[in-house]
């Protein structure tokens, strides 16, 4: 479905996005009594605009990304029923997103004659809905909905989940839950009971999954693709010792898990990692590993996974193995898994230009490349990355004292034409002369860390805001004390989409813009 143009339209103090011309809404929303109504057509380009130090204006989304882009936003629960389903009239049949605090509205909306969603992807945002707005998404959406988001679910507890569930059983496909206290280990052993079509489940930061809930999601999920488990703290090795033998009893044609997300679990180590990778083997796409016990024999390990894309070992003690060396773990890695295109390796002191020389050699199609606050890597080491890898669309290298004051040769290595992301924050080589070669080299970067970088001055900010033909999506300038709160506010008004933190040494307040 087409998307109508979007203007601004001004409901009191708030500010909101509206179709523009939009008779039937606007009529609404008088009669609602928000009276403080005034259009507006998108700026011109070179019209003077009003720079707003929160929220910028950005006339030109869409009403998906409208509803989207910021769930929780507390505007959408004060427009009235008649009014969110115009709203939601903007968008295709097969989407549906209930933000926090609407749930009242909910009720109404998908209750009435808005009958043609078929499958839906739902979303309630940064707080889930109360008691009978789930009951009435149940009688409604039984073979409707096929993703399920409950977001951060403190307030959700066992009598009112386990029914919701139950009614939801049909069609379900993907589940998020994260955050919450008050679910026991009954309703996850539930979960895998009723929805045994699930191919995407994520469990996030909930302390009451126990080893046997996921040994029950391996028995009952046989279509189960990608699993999360992150800072579910009370899991052990013992969570996946059995995940072999229920793999093996999967459908024929059916694929194992090949996707896992386990960053965060403090008593996860090697012994999980072996036995993923015997269950899942070639299967096996994506592993997050990061803040776990995972040692470099998880890395040995790994060499039994040869279609592995997406590595995360940030955090993990890779140097603290008495019997293998992590450059030799790297080697049998790295000579194993040729398709790795993202190699997340943050926080571990032992990488150093000997580990960057072999990721070069084995892994010239690397897209990711993140070893931030790696003590022992320098300009020798990126300098046989940026020559290897030219594919290159993410690297952070922040806090890496080895690069020092030969920044600029770094990013002459590593910056390049697909470059998209950089962070050179606390990188005491940055300066303007910086800027004025990442204007230059990287013509697709769209976001740029240089937090902490005392050598940046608002004179660089500005030959870099006139240097590049396209706008940045995010800037981080924090802690840069020698940028101006003017070059900041020149930022803002030169690329008002662009999301930009600058906590400005000596002022007295953060400025933080950021997208509406």
């Amino acid at each position: 479905m087409a998307q109508a143009p979007l203007a601004f339209c001004r409901l009191g103090a708030r500010r909101w996005t509206l179709p523009r011309k939009d008779t039937e809404m606007v009529s609404a929303l008088e009669k609602s009594g928000h009276k403080r109504i005034v259009t507006a057509e998108p700026p011109k380009p070179n019209a003077k605009r009003t720079v707003e130090s929160r929220q910028p204006q950005q006339p030109f989304v869409t009403a998906c990304e409208l509803l989207r882009h910021k769930p929780g936003d507390p505007i959408l629960h004060l427009l009235p029923p008649e009014i969110l389903r115009i709203v939601l009239s903007y968008l295709p049949f097969s989407s549906l997103f209930l933000l926090a605090g609407s749930s009242r509205h909910l009720r109404n909306v998908i209750t009435s004659d808005r009958t043609n969603f078929s499958k839906v992807d739902f979303t309630c945002g940064l707080r889930p809905p109360r008691a009978a707005a789930l009951k009435a998404v149940a009688k409604w959406g039984r073979s409707r909905i096929r993703m399920l988001d409950l977001g951060r679910a403190h307030g959700l507890d066992d009598p009112g989940m386990e029914p919701f569930f139950a009614q939801l059983c049909d069609g379900v496909t993907a589940l998020r839950i994260a955050s919450s206290h008050r679910l026991s280990s009954s309703t996850f052993l539930t979960i895998p009971k009723i929805m045994r079509s699930l191919r995407a489940l994520v469990l996030r930061e909930m302390p009451r999954v126990d080893n046997k809930s996921v040994n029950m999601i391996f028995a009952m999920c046989h279509q189960l693709e990608e699993l999360d488990l992150s800072e579910c703290n009370s899991l052990t090795d013992s969570a996946f010792s059995e995940l072999s033998k229920w793999t093996a009893k999967r459908e024929s044609g059916t694929p194992a898990i090949r996707a896992f997300t386990l960053s965060g679990i403090e008593s996860l180590t090697d012994v999980s990692v072996k036995c993923i990778v015997a269950a899942s083997g070639v299967h096996l796409k994506v592993l997050r590993i990061s803040r776990t016990r995972a040692t470099p024999r998880s890395l040995l390990e790994l060499a039994g996974a040869p279609n592995l894309t997406i590595l995360d070992v940030s955090g993990c003690p890779l140097g603290g193995h008495a019997s293998v060396r992590l450059s030799d773990a790297l080697v049998v890695m790295l000579s194993s898994t040729p398709a790795l295109a993202e190699f997340w390796c943050a926080g571990v002191p032992d990488l150093d230009d000997t580990a960057l020389q072999y990721i070069a050699a084995s892994a010239p199609d690397l897209q990711v490349l993140d070893i931030g606050r790696c003590a022992g890597v320098t300009f020798g080491g990126l300098q046989h990355v940026g020559q290897a890898c030219r594919a290159l669309k993410h690297v952070n290298i922040s806090w890496c004292p080895g690069v020092g004051s030969s920044m600029d040769l770094v990013l002459g290595a590593v910056g390049g034409p697909e470059l998209e992301t950089l962070d050179i924050s606390n990188c005491s080589g940055v300066s303007d002369a910086t800027l004025s070669l990442v204007a230059l080299k990287c013509p697709s970067l769209t976001r740029l860390r240089i937090a902490g970088c005392t050598k940046v001055t608002s004179s660089g900010v500005r030959s870099l805001l006139s240097k590049r033909g396209i706008p940045f999506a995010s800037l981080d300038l924090d802690g840069c004390e020698g940028v101006s709160r003017e070059a900041v506010q020149q930022i803002v008004t030169t690329w008002p989409g662009c999301a930009v933190r600058a906590g400005l040494g000596g002022m007295d307040a953060k400025v933080k813009v950021r997208r509406t």
